[in-house]
Formats: structure tokens, C-alpha cells, sequence
């Protein structure tokens, strides 16, 4: 039993223990079970120290194995700034030394994993299985925004220090281990997604998914007003998109009083799961040319795009990510600065996010 991972000494216990020694027998019953799974859980390796002599002693296995045998996550794995590639070196399983600026595009892995739909992650996965990088006249312009998405948040401490797309690229480039690793966690990734997706469905060549998670950076990317050379600086919590005539409006549905004013913590939640609660910025007059594009979009030939998120919390150096809502139609509003719209959404919410949406303002 000592000699087993604590994958298999889990599933010993699920089954009876199974492979004791000829003449052993070891039964227990519901309650107990239970109780010794859940003390066998609650003694993962949360610590960095455990979790390097962990993989010290399992040895040379890939990334999904030791997950399998730990019974860790890949949030488990990826918090403060910790990465595979580091685990592995820590571990002596990895040449010595960490290459000038590993550090940071290793954080980066951790936060993209709020990927969870295929198209983005087999799109990254075509732009990263590769020896050298696409460079940018090889890239039609949806997978160019994607790159940029991709790139925005992988380099995060050093966006705005390349020139261009191909100067960003060649530093991801420039650390193979890290980009085999980001490989590993998008396979993982894509084992794990929970919804349905479809195309946003925009006239326009914008990569995004309805159901799906994002940054702000990379819905920016994917609108074309994001680049490694240009970050976004969006501070406000609605974007109008000129290209597409469309408004992209950002919304947070539990507001602290450390990142909110008072004059910005906006009442937002879900009604249904096609109905959505929204208040429009505290100065927004139903008469002004902003009120009157809310009520009269659909006749003004203008698209209303809701990206929703429960928190704003800090995780692995990044924001919470968004979840797209998709399009939606203005369907009655009340009062003023701010005005209190309802939207009708053109997809319903999937049960599980209703029901944390209708909990966050609970």
C-alpha cells in the first residue's frame, strides 16, 4: 500500500483494495470510505515542496500522468507563478539554470487556462505545433487576432515591448520547453470543456465564441484593437466597435468597494436565462445619442455584445476571465443616469451558468 500513488491507493479503496498480499482482506464500510477518501484527498500536495518530491519520485512522466497520479489540477499546479517546466527542474528531471524570461511566459501558461472551447484551443494548438513561428502573411486575419489573443497573454509582463506580431512570436519561440508544455495543457484543456460554442456570428472576421471564456485582452485581439505592440487600454466597462458597429459591454456582477467606486457599482445580474439586468453608465440619459443607441440598436443597424463575469478576482496574475454571452436586443429600459436595461439574449445561459450568475447577486 505504501509503495502505491495516491491515485492508486484511492482507487484501492474504491474497490476493496484489491492487490493486498494472498490471505489479506481489508473492507470498509460507506461511512468509513468516505471519510479515509476524503483524508486521502486533503493530503494532495498543494505545497510546492510536496508536489516537487512527488514528481521526484514518480520520474520521468508527462504532465497529464502526474495530474492522473497526484490527483492535482491544473490550477493546483499553475498558482504562484508556478509552471510544469519548473516543476520538472526543481525536481532534477530538467537541465539546471532557467533561461532569461522563462519565468514570465511561464506564468503566462497559467493564465490561459480558462480555454474551454475547441476551435480556440485547436487554433493555438495549429499556431503552436510548430518548429519555427507563423509569421504574420501566413495568417488570415482571424487567426492573426487569435495569435495576438494568444500572444497578449502569454508574454503579459512584456506586451508592448515587441514591434511587431513576428518579434513576440519568436520569444514564445525562443523557449521550447514552455511551448511543448503550453501544448500538454491545451490537449488537457480540451478533455474538459463543459459547453457547447458557436460563432459570435459577427459580419466581420472576429474569432469568437458564444459560451465561451475570455480576457479582456483577448476579445479585444479578436475585434482588432488589441496587439502585442498596442495593448488594450480599456478601463471603462462598455467599448464601442466602429468596424462592426457593435457595443461590447463588459459587465461584472459582484462589485467590491475596492474596485468600485460608488458611482460604478452598477446593479447587473440575470432575470432568466435570456433575460439579463444591465445599467448603463451612472451619466447615461435615455434621450442622449448613447441612451437612444441602446433603445433603437436594431434599427440603427448596430450589434450588442454581452461579456459577463461573476467576480473580479485575481488568480495565477490574471483577472477573471469573461464569459460570452453573445448578442443580445434591447427589450424595455427604466429610469436614467443610469438607465436599467433589460436585453433579451439571443442563446440561452447554459443551467450552470444561470445558476452561479442568479448565486453571485443572491
Amino acid at each position: 500500500m505504501l509503495g502505491r500513488t495516491r491515485r492508486q491507493v484511492e482507487d484501492d479503496i474504491v474497490n476493496d483494495f484489491p492487490y493486498l498480499p494472498a490471505g489479506c482482506d481489508l473492507e470498509l464500510d460507506d461511512v468509513a470510505r468516505d471519510i479515509v477518501l476524503g483524508n486521502v484527498k486533503n493530503a494532495l500536495p498543494t505545497r510546492w515542496r510536496s508536489q516537487v518530491a512527488e514528481l521526484r519520485q514518480l520520474g520521468h512522466i508527462d504532465l497529464a500522468t502526474y495530474l492522473h497520479e497526484t490527483g492535482l489540477d491544473l490550477d493546483d499546479l499553475y498558482q504562484n507563478g508556478n509552471y510544469w517546466t519548473k516543476l520538472r527542474r526543481d525536481a532534477g528531471l530538467a537541465a539546471d539554470g532557467t533561461p532569461p524570461g522563462e519565468a514570465g511566459i511561464g506564468r503566462g501558461i497559467g493564465r490561459l487556462l480558462h480555454l474551454d472551447d475547441s476551435h480556440r484551443i485547436e487554433t493555438y494548438r495549429w499556431l503552436l505545433d510548430r518548429a519555427t513561428p507563423p509569421t504574420e502573411p501566413e495568417l488570415d486575419e482571424r487567426q492573426r487576432r487569435q495569435f495576438e489573443g494568444l500572444l497578449l497573454t502569454a508574454l503579459a509582463p512584456r506586451r508592448g515591448t515587441f514591434a511587431e506580431l513576428d518579434a513576440a512570436a519568436a520569444e514564445l519561440w525562443a523557449h521550447p520547453a514552455l511551448r511543448l508544455e503550453l501544448l500538454d495543457v491545451l490537449s488537457l484543456l480540451d478533455d474538459s470543456v463543459a459547453h457547447l460554442h458557436q460563432p459570435l456570428g459577427l459580419l466581420h472576421p472576429v474569432p469568437l465564441q458564444v459560451h465561451a471564456s475570455y480576457n479582456r485582452e483577448e476579445i479585444l485581439a479578436a475585434f482588432g484593437n488589441a496587439t502585442v505592440d498596442k495593448p488594450p487600454s480599456l478601463q471603462t466597462g462598455v467599448f464601442f466597435h466602429q468596424p462592426t458597429s457593435t457595443d461590447l459591454l463588459f459587465i461584472t456582477l459582484q462589485k467590491s468597494e475596492r474596485d468600485y467606486s460608488p458611482t460604478t457599482r452598477y446593479l447587473d445580474y440575470a432575470i432568466s436565462d435570456r433575460l439579463f439586468h444591465w445599467e448603463s453608465q451612472s451619466t447615461t440619459a435615455a434621450s442622449s445619442e448613447r441612451g437612444q443607441n441602446y433603445i433603437h440598436h436594431v434599427s440603427r443597424e448596430r450589434s450588442v455584445v454581452l461579456f459577463v463575469r461573476a467576480t473580479k478576482q485575481v488568480s495565477r496574475g490574471a483577472t477573471t476571465p469573461y464569459f460570452c454571452a453573445g448578442t443580445a436586443r434591447y427589450v424595455e429600459h427604466r429610469s436614467e443616469r443610469p438607465m436599467q436595461i433589460t436585453w433579451l439574449l439571443d442563446h440561452r445561459l447554459p443551467g450552470d451558468v444561470f445558476a452561479a450568475y442568479r448565486a453571485a447577486v443572491a
